[in-house]
């Protein structure tokens, strides 16, 4: 049996922007989050005595990764070099290897991939043989294939595992493509991946699997985030999720009538709040069907929501009124461009999610929906709409 830790995106030294307004205390625990997570990852595999601990790219925000990131994953691997447990790393699209001059040396238990596919072998605390092949980006963006690359599962060993930073060819061309296929060609036992910011199993049938990102950095990456610890015997592969973020965004919808009041909201963001254990950052949509309800709603602002909710574990970044009637015209004018951008905007983010907006909505509608001729303002309500879709 070999049981190891899967993890990707840590995204060190993530800017976080547009929280400039928020206090500066809890400012600076939102910039410290992606360190934390990883610091909980390393926690967890020193818990678990794992064998090694997979890495797929992204590890640092930016190829000009800082002096202080870098002192920072040195300690955690030392913690983890001091246990006995090997790191393999793949570097990814954000962090692709550039000028090494500007690079501090690891530990020498962590073995990274360089930009060619290679194979790497270790042992297991057992003394099973375990193969691990993988590459690192060396530039921004890869159209190549490269899991065509990858060799045959090695049947000389027990196992025979994949480190690999891309995305589905369906998706997107730019981040080393592959296909369903490449997978199956391999019949490795496991391919841990890396890019998506989302854990899920690629195809029910295929051991591979995305664990997300280690820490949410904006609106749109909502909910937990972590990574995989994941255990191999024989044939069969057990796959668990287990939580890393200090803090959580999410986006709630508070519907607003003419019988609200600004003691009913409060009470409403209390109940929303009961029972959460991170830190909450928050964006609230007002669902109003009258002018009344829009009123209350105007004299809300974030600012004074969370005047409302001080001493809370939970800051209040923004606020969105939503005609709720508008809102329902707009989605039975466009059922299936909603679920493509809603897919669109889970995988790719927000670019994707404008593609399929611009190709699928009439532009002139979008403009009459709301009296804002702001398009970044018709763009937040559409994707407020587009998740209320995902939701149900």
């Amino acid at each position: 049996m070999v049981k190891f830790i899967h993890t990707a995106d840590l995204h060190l030294n993530s800017p976080f922007k547009g929280l400039a307004h928020m206090d500066r205390d809890l400012l600076n625990q939102v910039k410290a989050s992606t360190f934390d997570a990883f610091a909980r990852v390393v926690d967890q595999a020193l818990d678990q005595e794992v064998d090694f601990v997979l890495i797929a790219g992204d590890l640092f925000d930016l190829a000009s990764r800082s002096i202080y990131a870098q002192v920072f994953l040195k300690d955690q691997f030392t913690r983890l070099q001091e246990a006995g447990i090997p790191v393999v790393i793949g570097f990814g699209n954000h962090d692709y290897v550039a000028d090494q001059r500007f690079y501090l040396d690891f530990p020498d238990n962590v073995t990274i991939f360089p930009d060619q596919v290679t194979t790497h072998y270790l042992e297991s605390k057992a003394g099973e043989k375990v193969a691990i092949t993988g590459f690192s980006y060396h530039q921004q963006h890869i159209a190549k294939n490269m899991l065509a690359s990858f060799p045959a599962r090695d049947k000389q060993v027990d196992y025979h595992l994949g480190l690999y930073h891309g995305d589905l060819a369906s998706q997107s061309q730019d981040y080393a493509p592959f296909q369903k296929e490449d997978i199956a060609r391999l019949h490795y036992h496991y391919l841990a991946l890396g890019h998506i910011h989302f854990f899920h199993q690629v195809f029910p049938d295929l051991p591979a699997y995305y664990p997300g990102n280690t820490q949410g950095r904006h609106i749109n990456e909502k909910g937990q985030k972590g990574a995989l610890l994941v255990t191999l015997q024989g044939p069969n592969h057990q796959v668990s999720f287990f939580p890393t973020a200090s803090l959580e965004w999410d986006e709630w919808d508070l519907p607003v009538t003419d019988q609200d009041t600004i003691n009913s909201v409060h009470q409403a963001l209390l109940d929303r709040l009961a029972g959460k254990k991170t830190y909450q950052i928050i964006r609230v949509n007002f669902l109003v069907h009258d002018q009344a309800g829009k009123d209350l709603a105007d004299q809300l602002s974030a600012d004074k929501l969370n005047e409302l909710v001080l001493d809370q574990d939970l800051w209040l970044k923004d606020r969105k009124i939503i005609w709720q009637a508008k809102q329902d015209k707009l989605a039975s004018l466009y059922p299936r461009a909603w679920q493509e951008a809603v897919t669109s905007l889970k995988r790719t983010g927000l670019d994707g999610y404008l593609n399929i907006l611009k190709q699928k909505i009439d532009e002139s509608y979008l403009k009459d929906l709301e009296s804002s001729s702001r398009q970044a303002d018709l763009v937040d309500q559409a994707k407020q709409l587009l998740d209320q879709e995902d939701k149900g």
